[in-house]
């Protein structure tokens, strides 16, 4: 229980590869939506952690402004390299669907994320979202919200301690939600997403060094 998650967004698979293998997360996600489409994959298997491989589309907050039949084939690029594979809730439906069937074929564990960047939903919205993630085939089911406040932040917190372990991964961004990226393990979040070098890729991520020291103390 309690993986540190370490975000590769450089623009370079070289440069993630050289970034994964010297530093001492636990595994890291590889955002395709970084990458232009001219740039190989194969090199991923360099990197000797696990691997997430995602391609966040802009309409949930990523980079990837292409079609959505294209951003399915360039994730699925990257299944022969990766453990897991992150694709979001509001996919198409079709989409999604062979997706999931897709990363089954290659034994890659799929994560079904849901993002708010406003807000932070009630509880019971949140477990309808989870009922639905897992619905859709989800080995993990992702949560990521914006907190407005400290009651933001517990209130998830409280929905990631009612979970079976290491079958959710629950996030609280922003600043009011910081504290949620050293707690969320503690409550049975398969992992924490970290940035490399402080440069942090959502709003409220720690570094691995700050989560590092964290975990000792605190797991």
């Amino acid at each position: 229980m309690g993986r540190i998650c370490a975000v590769l967004n450089q623009p370079l698979v070289a440069e993630m590869v050289s970034i994964a293998n010297g530093s001492s997360a636990d595994l890291f996600e590889v955002r395709l939506d970084h990458l232009g489409l001219e740039q190989d994959l194969n090199e991923l298997g360099n990197i000797e952690k696990p691997l997430i491989a995602t391609c966040m589309p802009h309409w949930e907050g990523g980079f990837f402004q292409g079609r959505e039949e294209d951003r399915m084939k360039r994730i699925e690029e990257a299944l022969d390299y990766v453990q897991f594979a992150t694709i979001e809730l509001n996919t198409e439906r079709k989409l999604l669907d062979e997706f999931v069937s897709r990363a089954r074929e290659f034994d890659v564990k799929v994560i079904v994320a849901f993002h708010d960047f406003e807000s932070t939903p009630d509880n019971e919205i949140l477990e309808d979202v989870l009922g639905k993630e897992f619905d859709e085939g989800a080995d993990i089911a992702k949560i990521a919200c914006m907190a407005k406040s400290h009651a933001d932040m517990l209130e998830l917190m409280k929905l990631q301690s009612e979970q079976e372990p290491d079958k959710t991964i629950m996030v609280s961004m922003g600043d009011f939600g910081r504290p949620s990226r050293a707690i969320a393990p503690m409550l049975g979040s398969y992992l924490t997403y970290c940035s490399i070098d402080g440069g942090e890729v959502a709003p409220g991520q720690l570094s691995v060094e700050e989560m590092s020291k964290l975990k000792k103390i605190l797991w």
